[in-house]
């Protein structure tokens, strides 16, 4: 009454069974690629996007800036400036929040052979307490979005 499976049977079933799991590889966890590179680096840009970084006087954007707020908080006029990419190799697609969180003015300007598409050379963030977002849109032109 009961039905048993041969070897043959056995190998078959064991066969299907193993496609639906990762196979380990040796000194490795996990298989070795878990993610997509892709998936992978948006993931990796997560735990970045977080930081915050205290702004207290006028600055040109660095390397270390992608990804990152800059919270400008001072009483004093504070200007950001967007460097050429001859100076400072950004992604393309890299993002910087800036926020004015202090009662000083905020304005973004630009160094000679950058692009801000839609805007001009200095654009201030009109508001306390409001941001903007920059995203590079190509090798020396950016795009400013938010409160300006």
């Amino acid at each position: 009454m009961g039905k048993y499976l041969d070897n043959t049977g056995l190998s078959y079933f064991w066969g299907k069974l193993k496609a639906y799991f990762v196979a380990k590889e040796a000194g490795k966890g996990l298989s070795a690629n878990d993610f997509t590179d892709t998936l992978k680096t948006k993931l990796d840009a997560l735990s970045v996007i977080a930081q915050v970084v205290d702004v207290t006087a006028s600055k040109t954007l660095a390397l270390a800036d992608a990804e990152t707020l800059q919270d400008c908080s001072s009483s004093s006029a504070i200007e950001v400036t967007i460097p050429l990419n001859s100076s400072v190799a950004f992604p393309i697609g890299a993002s910087i929040g800036i926020n004015r969180l202090g009662s000083g003015t905020v304005t973004v300007k630009l160094t000679s052979g950058v692009t801000l598409n839609g805007g001009s050379s200095n654009i201030a963030i009109k508001t306390q307490y409001k941001g903007a977002v920059l995203r590079k849109l190509a090798t020396d032109t950016w795009l400013l979005q938010g409160d300006i």
